[in-house]
């Protein structure tokens, strides 16, 4: 029946359960050696040492700011390993008796991803000097990197808001006058513009919070003109298609002032600059006084033509100096 069967397939267990135990305890110890002999070791340095201490302390200096630490596990985890997913964090506890603190670093400090094992952390303690927490109001100072584009300069710069509170060692904090913002680059900028960036840590060797700890950065670009002098050009005559001038200038020539960015301006050589007068509309008089016109490059005002008028005479009729 089947409730004797099972009776009996208990009773076999039970009377066997030695045998099984050590059965299941050497599986055991084999799938740890197999691991063990299949495991590799992987060393990543420059792991940041994080460091959180009582409430109204502050760490000013330390002995050690990185860590190297030594893991163990199969190829593909070791692989797997990116140094920003791994962590070194001490937390002090209590208050400290005394302004220096030896603190020990485990591997149980390491917070890093599964599947490995950390085997050893250098270094394996660290000297810590401590101060009282304060607090101040520092100036903050954007970090302005590169250039910005021919032809442009920087303005106003606002920081919003212009202070922030540190909050750090005393002894650090009365010699920190500024503090300053992740990098903004001016290369390619054209425009004014408002930003967001973060506060940067006043160091690298003692521990801070800001407050806020980012701020708005209003940046204000200005396009920087000049003028240049384009003198004794040429002047054309604009005659409808297919049809012969008709008149002369006796060699008119100008002087032509345009405005822009000086490296726009710099850049142009005589024949950009075309001035010219249209013939289409004119008169049945021996003579016409006409306006002077330019055909100015992209990125240029015209500021001036001198003179800007001229005499367009006809060549059929010989009426002398006609200027």
């Amino acid at each position: 029946m089947p409730g004797e069967r099972f009776r009996m397939l208990v009773g076999a267990v039970l009377k066997n359960k030695g045998i099984k135990f050590v059965a299941l305890g050497l599986a055991l110890l084999a799938w740890y050696t197999i691991r063990e002999a299949i495991s590799n070791e992987r060393e990543i340095s420059e792991i940041p040492i994080e460091i959180t201490i009582a409430q109204g302390w502050a760490v000013h200096d330390r002995s050690e700011k990185v860590a190297t630490v030594t893991f163990k596990g199969p190829n593909d985890a070791l692989f797997d390993l990116e140094r920003d997913q791994i962590r070194v964090s001490l937390t002090i506890e209590g208050e400290p008796q005394r302004d220096t603190v030896v603190a020990k670093i485990e591997p149980k400090h390491v917070q890093s991803m599964g599947g490995v094992r950390v085997m050893k952390v250098e270094p394996d303690s660290i000297l810590l000097h401590v101060d009282r927490e304060g607090s101040s109001e520092i100036k903050v100072v954007p970090n302005l990197q590169g250039q910005l584009p021919n032809g442009y300069a920087l303005g106003n710069v606002v920081c919003n808001p212009e202070t922030i509170t540190l909050y750090g060692p005393q002894k650090r904090l009365a010699a920190t006058e500024s503090i300053s913002t992740e990098s903004i680059d001016l290369a390619g900028r054209l425009n004014s513009t408002q930003l967001t960036r973060s506060i940067l840590p006043p160091s690298e060797s003692w521990v801070a919070r800001v407050e806020p700890d980012e701020i708005s950065v209003g940046l204000e670009i200005i396009e920087i003109s000049s003028d240049r002098v384009f003198s004794n050009l040429p002047v054309h005559v604009l005659v409808a298609p297919g049809k012969a001038p008709g008149f002369s200038l006796a060699d008119a020539r100008v002087n032509v002032v345009l405005k822009g960015r000086a490296d726009i301006l710099e850049a142009l050589d005589d024949a950009a600059v075309q001035a010219y007068v249209s013939a289409l509309d004119l008169g049945q008089t021996p003579t016409n006084r006409v306006p002077v016109e330019v055909n100015i490059p992209n990125g240029t005002v015209l500021k001036k033509i001198e003179p800007s008028t001229i005499v367009v005479v006809r060549d059929s009729v010989d009426i002398g100096d006609a200027s």
